[in-house]
């Protein structure tokens, strides 16, 4: 038998250690405990209780009581290896006689018997590779028995086999790691995603979504013909298919690409999901754009070395955020789940470095922006950084960056940022932005608190062109239990604020500038299955003018913002999530225009790897003529959208 599969077979990371408890759970967890199940599933295995039956969930536990738990737990899980590697044993003598004797003659085994092996082999390589991604909890093991090496000792176990067990466990996983568990030197896997939109108007209005699209739109070709219809007449469905690869080239060099094909993807001012970055306000759906194939990672990542000092290099295609107020792409995919259009990620070509000072660490790299397309004559860029700045536009075409990082004991870190950001085909005005600013995240146990400071300087060339009414500060504490939590803070955003970030929204305006003032919200847990959430936030304009970016309000004016929000577990399948959203702009002048969103959703987990969600919005936004706000200009918005959303993973 190939020795590479009798390799993989032998890895047994705890298989089945945790199953559903068939024995009754302890007398003193009632069944409306958080921990009910948990601990009804380590029942006499790893947690036996008290000798009177009981398991007195409130009494802390003792570090000899966790030794015996961390013990049992690798006693169950070497027997779970020696099981499976007796089996695997099995199954290489029968497979060895197989290919010795043949299908034929005394000592051989027949053709049936012999595809019944195969199959059990597949479904054991099958089980194998679902560990790939057990490393970790081999690792957190092992630390464990390090901190209770005193106490394991005390109860006769032998320490060093223990440590040669998980070296000899850990060494193996690896191994099945670096070659996927199917005897390729890379890994396969994507997903599908499958979305289907269908708007209506309202009292012959149309229907605005949170990021200023507009529904309900009938279609004529590729053209809005401006008449407010229902469902069936603004119906669009949209499709992207993604096929990611990665693996290593030696021990020192791993490589990712990520590639995609589908008709979601566009240019920032047309009607399908646009280009990653695009918020799409005044745009409806429209599903009339061709598939565009393009490719959002494609590099190398390797560990090297200059004047002894290591670091490591990034090199090719790779995505990059740098934190809400610097760089971070906002998701204005509210009616589209995933992970790659939704993590905040630019993407870029170029080269990263990460250097390790211990406690510090730096990040630097350099980059092409734009111009990073699609494949294909009229694709489109990835996600384009630009700012309309009224007779000219200023987009990124390459920027220079820096990231220092300090670790503040076990407490926090404190976070410096540094950005020159390039644009290249502007004659006069301004072609060069840097952002820069600072950081600090705060671990206070229960509470955390974050605080932040950035500023965007504007220039042509060397010459600085604005740099006034150009910074944002915020500070923010939040509270987290197991049943509630809370936040609460205060932003200042000034107008000519320019950063690529994604510090939040009122309705329908994203990343807000020209606004200063409070916020916060609380949520609270109702049993296990019920979660409320409220907040709300109340802004006045910071000048008296709005500045390059600035909402059209002044230091009388002041927008105020509710939201609330439901999420119900109905069973073990199906989430219900119900939501309502109220803003209100109060204009000294008199003129108070408002936006009101009411969603219902339903998510099913139809497996591991497929999702089936469901969401209905239905809108109500009136601008009273308010100009700088209404993206479309019908000023008046009743209608709503419904949305599918089929997504599964490979």
């Amino acid at each position: 038998m190939n020795r590479t599969l009798k390799f993989a077979f032998g890895v047994v990371l705890g298989l089945g250690l945790v199953m559903p408890a068939a024995a009754q759970n302890f007398p003193d967890i009632p069944d409306n405990h958080w921990a009910y199940e948990a601990i009804a599933n380590l029942k006499g295995k790893i947690l036996f209780g008290y000798p009177d039956g009981l398991y007195r969930p409130a009494r802390p536990m003792s570090r000899a009581e966790f030794a015996v738990a961390t013990n049992q737990l690798y006693q169950m899980m070497m027997a779970k290896d020696n099981q499976l590697q007796s089996a695997i044993d099995a199954l290489t003598r029968r497979l060895d006689q197989h290919a010795t004797h043949g299908t034929g003659g005394t000592g051989g085994v027949s053709q049936a018997d012999f595809d019944a092996l195969k199959r059990q082999v597949n479904e054991m390589q099958t089980r194998l590779n679902a560990m790939q991604s057990w490393g970790q909890d081999i690792a957190n093991l092992k630390r464990l028995s390090t901190e209770f090496e005193r106490e394991l000792a005390a109860m006769g176990v032998d320490m060093d086999a223990m440590k040669r067990d998980f070296a000899d466990l850990a060494a193996r996983v690896k191994k099945l790691e670096d070659g996927g568990g199917s005897g390729m030197p890379f890994n396969i896997h994507g997903e599908g995603n499958f979305v289907v939109t269908a708007g209506h108007s309202t009292d012959s209005l149309f229907g605005m979504t949170r990021t200023g699209r507009v529904t309900g739109i009938g279609q004529s070709g590729s053209d809005f013909d401006g008449v407010a219809v229902g469902m069936t007449n603004d119906l669009d469905m949209f499709h992207e298919i993604n096929v990611s690869m990665d693996g290593k080239s030696g021990e020192n060099v791993s490589w990712v690409v990520s590639m995609n094909m589908g008709n979601m993807f566009g240019w920032f001012d047309e009607a399908n999901f646009g280009d990653t970055n695009s918020q799409g306000a005044g745009m409806s759906f429209e599903d009339n754009e061709d598939n565009i194939l393009y490719v959002d990672q494609a590099n190398a990542t390797f560990d090297t070395n200059v004047a002894g000092q290591g670091f490591t290099a990034t090199v090719g295609r790779f995505r990059h955020s740098g934190g809400a107020f610097f760089m971070a792409r906002p998701d204005y995919t509210e009616f589209f789940e995933n992970k790659r259009w939704d993590n905040g990620e630019f993407v870029m070509d170029g080269a990263k470095l990460n250097f390790d000072f211990g406690s510090v660490d730096l990040t630097a790299f350099a980059a092409r922006n734009s111009d990073r397309t699609g494949i294909g004559e009229d694709s489109p860029n990835l996600n384009l950084m630009m700012h309309d700045l009224g007779d000219d536009e200023f987009l990124v075409d390459a920027m220079l960056g820096f990231e220092l990082a300090a670790a503040l004991g076990g407490n926090g870190s404190l976070r410096g940022v540094y950005y020159l950001q390039d644009s290249y085909d502007v004659d006069s005005g301004i072609n060069r932005m840097s952002t820069f600013g600072g950081e600090l995240n705060l671990d206070l146990g229960s509470l955390d608190f974050y605080g932040v400071y950035s500023q965007t300087n504007f220039g042509y060339n060397t010459t600085t062109v604005l740099d006034s009414d150009n910074a944002a500060w915020a500070a923010w504490l939040a509270y987290e239990s197991d049943s509630f939590g809370f936040d609460v803070g205060y932003a200042r955003v000034e107008g000519n604020f320019g950063a690529f970030g994604n510090w939040g929204r009122l309705g329908t305006q994203w990343n807000p500038t020209n606004i200063e003032g409070f916020g916060g919200g609380v949520w609270l847990k109702l049993g296990n299955r019920m979660k409320l959430m409220a907040g709300a936030a109340m802004f006045d304009g910071a000048e008296d003018a709005p500045g390059l970016f600035g909402l059209p309000i002044t230091t009388d004016d002041q927008v105020q913002s509710y939201h609330l929000g439901l999420d119900y577990e109905l069973n073990s399948a199906w989430d219900l999530k119900l939501g309502y959203e109220n803003v209100k702009f109060d204009f000294d002048a008199g003129l108070d225009p408002s936006q009101r969103w009411y969603t219902v959703g339903l998510s099913h987990d139809l497996s591991e790897a497929a999702k089936f969600s469901i969401m209905y919005m239905m809108s109500d936004v009136d601008f009273k003529g308010i100009g700088g706000l209404d993206p479309f200009g019908a000023d008046r918005y009743k209608g709503g959208i419904l949305s599918t959303q089929l997504s599964f993973k490979f």
